[in-house]
């Protein structure tokens, strides 16, 4: 499935043992339900890390934006996802590079679940991430966000 450059992300924020944590969910439009004519969303990737970055490269999303939206650019041959948000006064503000502000020890474990929200069902998904097993506390902690915040649109996978 391909990724549209323009991808609809909810923002989660979970505080785990003292530690802030935060996921980027992307959605994509999956269908347009006819009887109200709205879309359908299916959880399309994720971005998920721990918020404790230096000081000089500190980030602030505000705590109450909860929608943005993740653009994928294409340079030289490598990908950069950026994060597009509105501010209180409607302006967009852009955080450049999203992937940088997480600590890098949790990519692979964010990248394959990214890969796997493409072509499993979103309970598969859930069910391969109860199944890490003997994890340093910090990964134990992404583990019970990321289980946290897919549960959240299993439902009917609707936002």
């Amino acid at each position: 499935m391909k990724r549209p450059e323009d991808l609809s992300c909810e923002i989660h924020r979970y505080t785990i043992r003292e530690q802030k944590w935060i996921i980027f969910v992307g959605l994509l439009a999956d269908k347009m339900e006819s009887t109200e004519n709205k879309a359908v969303y299916k959880v399309f990737e994720v971005f998920a890390g721990d918020f404790a970055i230096n000081d000089d490269d500190s980030v602030n999303i505000p705590e109450k934006i909860t929608k943005c939206t993740i653009v994928k650019k294409k340079i030289k041959n490598k990908s950069r996802y950026d994060l597009i948000y509105k501010d209180k006064d409607g302006y967009n503000v852009t955080i450049t590079g999203i992937g940088r502000i997480f600590d890098v020890s949790y990519f692979n474990y964010v990248i394959n679940i990214s890969f796997l929200l493409r072509y499993a069902p979103l309970d598969k998904v859930i069910h391969v991430i109860k199944k890490w097993k003997e994890l340093d506390v910090k990964t134990e902690q992404l583990q019970q966000a990321l289980i946290s915040t897919f549960e959240k649109y299993l439902p009917c996978q609707n936002t």
